[in-house]
């Protein structure tokens, strides 16, 4: 059986808390998942509902802003080595999938601090070899857990440029944690003409507080934390902004157009249409010079 589409009930574990990687398939509509992040993203679906929005097209602006900016990157600026910190469970094109479409020769090193999330990517390497793609338990809170494994130094090479990709989880790093500082040791290991892309949701266009209180309900410290403009660009102060620069997921190169890599397992949702509001996370690519 395919371990990615199997129901929640099929994991064994219906206990288990809920997880940010859990929640967000929940939200674009897939199936590795459990019943805590079914219940999180229900309450987050129901109150966006209330207020005329669509949570599942804002989640998947930020899923189509990922499709974009790595084909960008690897189709149009050459970039053949990427370090996507905070994978997650695997949703198809995932991030390797796309880079190795457009630069058939790139190497991703994919990290994760979900044990579980982890092996659902190994068993889905899905016609990327071996020797081109690595999965990492790490956590950005330790650089030293992904700058120090063993697949980093041997999967990519820090005298050529890197996609250091840290989409949707920089809110999940709370500010006690450092994330600022944590985020410029990585950047710090790559060579000049390395690249940054980053997500992260805002309520700099709309009241989040239920969306918060709704995510961190079952979480004594809270897993969710929204930041405003100035604090997402303090994470790549010193490089260089891709136009359009800090914008909304849905507004980053609308125009790049990616190839349809997906199995048809995911119910796609059009998010080329909706509103900033109904959007609200920031998205970004920046170059180190």
């Amino acid at each position: 059986m395919n371990r990615d589409n199997r129901g929640s009930s099929a994991h064994g574990n219906d206990a288990r808390p809920q997880h940010p990687s859990g929640v967000y398939q929940a939200l674009l509509g897939g199936k590795t998942k459990y019943p805590a992040d079914e219940e999180v993203a229900n309450g987050i679906i129901e109150t966006y509902r209330q207020a005329g929005l669509d949570a599942r097209a804002s989640t998947w602006a930020a899923r189509h802003f990922m499709h974009r900016s790595t084909w960008w990157l690897a189709a149009e600026r050459g970039v053949e080595q990427f370090l996507d910190v905070g994978c997650g469970t695997p949703i198809e094109p995932n991030l390797p999938q796309i880079a190795q479409h457009a630069q058939p020769g790139a190497r991703v090193l994919s990290v994760d601090n979900d044990p579980i999330a982890l092996r659902y990517c190994e068993a889905r390497l899905h016609g990327s070899p071996q020797e081109q793609t690595a999965y990492v338990y790490g956590d950005l809170t330790q650089p030293d857990s992904i700058l120090g494994a063993p697949e980093f130094r041997k999967l990519l090479d820090l005298s050529q440029p890197v996609g250091l990709c840290l989409n949707n989880m920089l809110c999940f790093v709370p500010d006690s944690a450092n994330p600022h500082e944590k985020v410029a040791e990585l950047i710090d290991a790559l060579c000049p003409g390395s690249y940054v892309t980053l997500t992260h949701p805002t309520a700099d266009f709309q009241d989040m507080g239920d969306i918060e209180r709704t995510y961190n309900a079952n979480s004594d410290d809270g897993i969710l934390r929204l930041r405003g403009r100035d604090d997402i660009l303090r994470f790549v102060d010193g490089l260089e902004l891709v136009e359009p620069g800090l914008t909304l997921c849905h507004r980053w190169r609308p125009d790049v157009m990616v190839p349809n890599l997906g199995d048809g397992s995911m119910p796609v949702v059009d998010s080329s249409r909706i509103s900033d509001v109904e959007d609200s996370k920031y998205a970004l690519v920046a170059m180190k010079p």
